[in-house]
């Protein structure tokens, strides 16, 4: 053997070397990356989770709050006769009370049932 081969086995040598190095540099990036990748899933996985627990908190609020307002919706408006003197009543088609309408008038917004024939308060 002479001097050029020995020069050729050493230059494949450390062409294989360098081949190698990269080789190992692509999968320790590969594995960082992976890891960061896991990283961000797990993240991803708990922001999830918590918007999640968040809309099922704001759910159960708004049907509390609809179940609320349609309890007080069902409650009839109880007034003084003489607040509501100068409004007529009234019959609603197919019911057997009359109610009093007043949507043009702010403070008696809604309806009232003129059911109640007895004195709150004297």
């Amino acid at each position: 053997m002479n001097t050029a081969d020995i020069i050729g086995v050493f230059n494949v040598l450390a062409q294989v070397a360098v081949a190698v190095v990269a080789i190992v540099a692509v999968v320790a990036s590969l594995r960082a990356n992976k890891k960061q990748i896991e990283s961000s899933d797990k993240q991803l996985k708990e922001q999830i989770k918590a918007s999640e627990i968040q809309i099922q908190k704001q759910i159960e609020e708004n049907r509390r709050l609809a179940t609320e307002e349609r309890q007080q919706q069902s409650c009839p408006i109880i007034v003084p006769t003489k607040a509501i003197a100068k409004v007529p009543a009234e019959q609603v088609p197919g019911t057997q009370q009359q109610y009093l309408y007043t949507s043009e008038a702010p403070p008696l917004k809604g309806n009232i049932s003129w059911d109640y024939s007895f004195y709150l308060f004297r």
